[in-house]
């Protein structure tokens, strides 16, 4: 059996200072560690967060990531004790992110840039989201649209191209003053290669396999054999000599004779195949949620 464990180092949160009387800054730093037994899968995460407030309606943001991972990930194969085959993995993902926010009014909007960077993937982001409060700011609508150009580096193929766009569109309500209902409605579309370039599926399978077999045929025959047979002819004086004369006569023998012919035999094989997903794919997801607050 296996058993996780978590260590979480608190965030260090930096007090905020001001660069000048009109530029504030804030800015944190946390540690994360995730560490399973047996050295399983072990990730260790930084980031860097701050933001800066050029005055009350506009504001600037960004963030900057390094995971490093290693560990054993499972492969989707199996030996011949029915274990999971484990591969060796080492990454490192770092990632920055920075997004200026807009307010007009009872509006805000926010433009966003992201890069993420590993061995074997690249991913490039911008996205465009606002909000804008409604009915002296119980209602509360929420919209946007992001846009992914990734390209994922698979073996034996090279470098291939994955695109993915998102539209969102939500309102929330405050019914009173402990409860709020919002629904969210999400349309994404992606194209390219959308698999998981290392995930092997393996199953065990019945092959047909024609194999030549030789085997003995019983084949009727005609031939010919000499028969002796007794014949009298007469000798002119009212008698008969017996004479011996050989016949031929047609018979039919059976006789063993090698063929060969076409077996078809059930073979148990293993089969691996490589994740093949289509190439593209629309998602649609309705997102309903209720919230009441308890009072004690």
């Amino acid at each position: 059996m296996s058993f996780c464990c978590r260590y979480l180092l608190p965030s260090l949160v930096l007090p905020s200072f001001q660069a000048n009387a009109e530029t504030p800054v804030e800015f944190d730093y946390r540690y994360q560690l995730y560490q399973e037994d047996d050295d399983r899968i072990r990730v260790e995460s930084t980031y860097i967060r701050g933001q800066l407030d050029f005055n009350e309606d506009f504001s600037f943001r960004f963030q900057w990531l390094d995971d490093a991972i290693s560990g054993a990930s499972p492969t989707g194969e199996y030996d011949q004790d029915g274990k999971a085959v484990l591969a060796d993995l080492t990454d490192r993902r770092r990632g920055i992110l920075g997004a200026l926010s807009k307010k007009f009014g009872d509006s805000e909007f926010e433009l966003e840039f992201s890069e993420s960077t590993e061995q074997d993937y690249l991913s490039r982001g911008i996205a465009l989201s606002g909000s804008t409060e409604l009915n002296q700011k119980n209602t509360k609508i929420s919209y946007g649209f992001n846009y992914l150009d990734d390209q994922v580096s698979v073996p034996l193929r090279g470098e291939l191209s994955k695109k993915s766009y998102d539209f969102f569109i939500g309102a929330s309500q405050l019914i009173d003053e402990n409860t709020v209902i919002s629904v969210n409605l999400t349309l994404g579309y992606s194209e390219g290669y959308l698999n998981d370039q290392y995930k092997v599926i393996q199953r065990d399978e019945i092959a047909k396999v024609t194999v030549p077999v030789t085997v003995q045929v019983d084949v009727p025959v005609t031939v010919q054999v000499d028969v002796p047979v007794i014949v009298q002819i007469p000798d002119g004086f009212g008698g008969f000599i017996e004479t011996e004369v050989i016949t031929k006569v047609d018979t039919v023998v059976i006789t063993k004779v090698d063929t060969v012919v076409d077996t078809v035999v059930d073979v148990p094989v293993t089969n691996q195949y490589v994740e093949n997903r289509p190439d593209k794919r629309f998602r649609q997801v309705l997102q309903l949620e209720g919230l009441h607050y308890l009072e004690p």
